[in-house]
C-alpha cells in the first residue's frame, strides 16, 4: 500500500543505481536509476513531468512512496514553461 510523505529536502544523493532523498526530519527514500533515468515521475503543480534538476535542497515536496521506494514526486516549480508558439516568436525576432 502506498503512502504520501511531505517534507523539506535536506540532501539529494545520486549513485550509479539509485537516487536518495533525505529530509530534514531524518526520513530517507530512494528511486532506482536505470540507464541514466530516475524511475519515478517528477510532477509540477500543473501535473506536468519535469526534469530531475528541478529538485533542490531546501525544497518542500510531497512524495508518493511504496515500500520506501519513491513512485512520484510533486513539486511547486520555480520554473515556468514557455509554450512552443511563444518560443518560436522569441526566436524569430
Amino acid at each position: 500500500m502506498s503512502k504520501i510523505f511531505f517534507g523539506k529536502i535536506k540532501s539529494i544523493i545520486l549513485d550509479k543505481n539509485n537516487m536518495f532523498i533525505e529530509f530534514d526530519s531524518g526520513d530517507k527514500y530512494y528511486s532506482k536509476i536505470v540507464k541514466g533515468s530516475v524511475k519515478c515521475k517528477i510532477l509540477n503543480e500543473q501535473n506536468k513531468i519535469v526534469p530531475l534538476f528541478y529538485l533542490e535542497e531546501g525544497d518542500l515536496i510531497k512524495i508518493k512512496i511504496l515500500e520506501n521506494k519513491i513512485k512520484k514526486i510533486y513539486i511547486n516549480s520555480k520554473y515556468k514553461f514557455i509554450s512552443d508558439s511563444s518560443e518560436e516568436e522569441y526566436l524569430s525576432n
